[in-house]
């Protein structure tokens, strides 16, 4: 007999980072993997293009939800939308599931404690946002899955929860690395690439500890060390204002933020 498993992907329409990647291809697994299961898909605007297959599929339902302020879309449209479904299981693997919604078992994803751990490194108001929703999940939730076993004993230890109930899904590679890359030479032009490069790839924000990695730079500079030029790849996140620090013009012309980095060109960065 089969089950019936509401998966929320509304995170990726808004954009691709790991949190998102992360729930795109787990999602696209179990679909590939538990053929026989009942799946329901809950996107934002439109149909994501990662899923044009699998919403073809006769145990695939989609249901899309319009866009609107998003504390008011994931608390209240998105909770209303999943209230009027019936399904076994209910899986957020990018943001905690809405504070009011009970149905079913509910499976949550905490990717780090960040919003405990470091505070300073995002926005007061999203601070205690995280603080109170992560809480609240964990209380309704059937399962909490990590993405580590740090997560795991961090999420373990703060929430006084087992083992077993805090299973790791761990991150993996996506399917665009299976094949080797292309050359294409514009794409040193499109990203503003030097020839040779140390690369760093993630959201440009604090909590990266981005700043160590420039300031260990800026000291191998000054010594007088050969490197390459420093390359910070990724989206613009929270608190961008202070990421470079106190850095001569010399060291900082040597450091090049790409913007977010295109999935089919990430093989060939690498």
């Amino acid at each position: 007999m089969s089950v019936t498993i509401a998966i929320d992907l509304t995170a990726i329409y808004d954009h691709l980072s790991g949190i998102e990647r992360y729930n795109i291809n787990i999602t696209r697994e179990l679909i590939r993997q538990h053929p026989n299961e009942e799946y329901i898909l809950f996107f934002k605007n439109e149909v994501h293009d990662s899923f044009r297959k699998e919403v073809d599929k006769p145990n695939v339902k989609y249901v899309i939800l319009p866009e609107c302020h998003k504390l008011f879309f994931i608390q209240w449209r998105l909770f209303k939308a999943l209230q009027k479904t019936d399904a076994d299981y209910y899986i957020f693997l990018c943001f905690s599931s809405p504070v009011l919604f009970k149905k079913g078992r509910i499976i949550n994803a905490i990717h780090d404690l960040t919003f405990w751990d470091c505070p300073e490194c995002i926005p007061v108001k999203m601070k205690y946002y995280y603080r109170m929703t992560a809480g609240i999940s964990v209380k309704r939730s059937w399962r909490i899955i990590a993405v580590s076993r740090f997560s795991q004993k961090r999420v373990c230890e703060h929430y006084g929860l087992p083992l077993e109930r805090v299973p790791v899904i761990y991150d993996g590679l996506t399917d665009i690395f299976k094949k080797a890359p292309v050359a294409d030479p514009n794409l040193k032009f499109k990203y503003n690439l030097p020839e040779r490069y140390v690369l760093s790839l993630s959201t440009i924000e604090p909590r990266k500890n981005l700043q160590l990695l420039i300031r260990a730079y800026k000291e191998l500079a000054e010594e007088g060390k050969k490197l390459p030029d420093l390359v910070l790849a990724g989206r613009e996140g929270w608190k961008l204002e202070d990421i470079v620090g106190d850095i001569s013009e010399e060291v900082k012309n040597r450091i090049h933020f790409t913007g977010f980095i295109d999935d089919e060109d990430l093989p060939q960065i690498y």
